[in-house]
């Protein structure tokens, strides 16, 4: 419950600094709260079918670990245009798998390995994000 709050409050800060600074810049100043969102929920989402058994404390330590970067002055590429296309299938992926699973009409190994590729992906823009932004910067 405390890390769920943790996450809610680093919202509230993030929002309040994005609405004060500006629309403008060409990168996100912290985590996007939608990519912090969108993580936790996949993660959440692989951990409730139960296929791959992941401690509680691992959830705890990334939710405390996303909520940090989530105020923090990290930069993230903001994705326009046909970039912002090629986020889509993940999201839908992440979305539709486990609604499947839940019917029953996906197994759970095959569920949790539809998954990996959302998480894999936000995963990617977490940690490669900031990268991404410096190497723009340089051109």
């Amino acid at each position: 419950l405390s890390a769920s709050a943790l996450v809610f409050f680093a919202g509230i800060i993030r929002l309040a600094r994005f609405v004060e600074s500006g629309h403008d810049l060409p990168y996100f100043s912290g985590s996007p709260t939608p990519s912090t969102a969108f993580f936790l929920i996949t993660l959440s989402f692989f951990h409730t079918l139960n296929v791959v058994s992941i401690p509680w404390y691992f959830f705890i330590l990334a939710t405390i670990v996303i909520s940090i970067l989530m105020v923090s002055e990290v930069k993230y590429p903001k994705f326009r245009g046909k970039e912002g296309l090629m986020i889509a299938p993940a999201g839908l992926v992440a979305v539709f798998v486990p609604f499947l699973e839940q019917n029953g009409n996906m197994d759970a190994s095959a569920a949790s390995v539809m998954l990996l590729i959302p998480l894999i992906f936000i995963s990617g823009y977490l940690v490669g994000g900031p990268f991404y932004v410096k190497k723009q910067n340089r051109e």
